[in-house]
């Protein structure tokens, strides 16, 4: 799950995230970026396309057990995982070179 951008007006959970990523910077639990928007308006995002990770999801249940995110619809992108896809492509690709050079080779 890609979470497209949430906006929300609560100072206390823009503090509360921005501690806590400060906190495990150097550390990649969470994949969430926070900024403000407006002067109070404030909004989290995944930060690539790696989806939210279970601290992540954590987290936004935290802020919403708190009642500091009162509706949470969030939007969340549709990404399609190309790792997959790409190794059966190279695997394909490997049987069918390997079968065309044994043909060549022959005739």
């Amino acid at each position: 799950m890609v979470l497209e951008d949430y906006y929300f007006k609560s100072n206390e959970l823009y503090e509360l995230i921005k501690k806590v990523l400060n906190i495990n910077k150097n550390n990649e639990k969470y994949n969430l970026r926070i900024d403000r928007y407006k002067k109070r308006s404030y909004y989290f995002k995944s930060s690539s396309m790696l989806g939210l990770t279970d601290h992540d999801i954590k987290l936004i249940n935290f802020a919403y057990r708190e009642s500091l995110i009162n509706f949470p619809n969030f939007k969340i992108k549709m990404g399609i995982p190309f790792l997959p896809a790409l190794t059966a492509a190279y695997l394909v690709f490997l049987v069918f070179g390997d079968l065309t050079y044994i043909f060549i080779s022959i005739f």
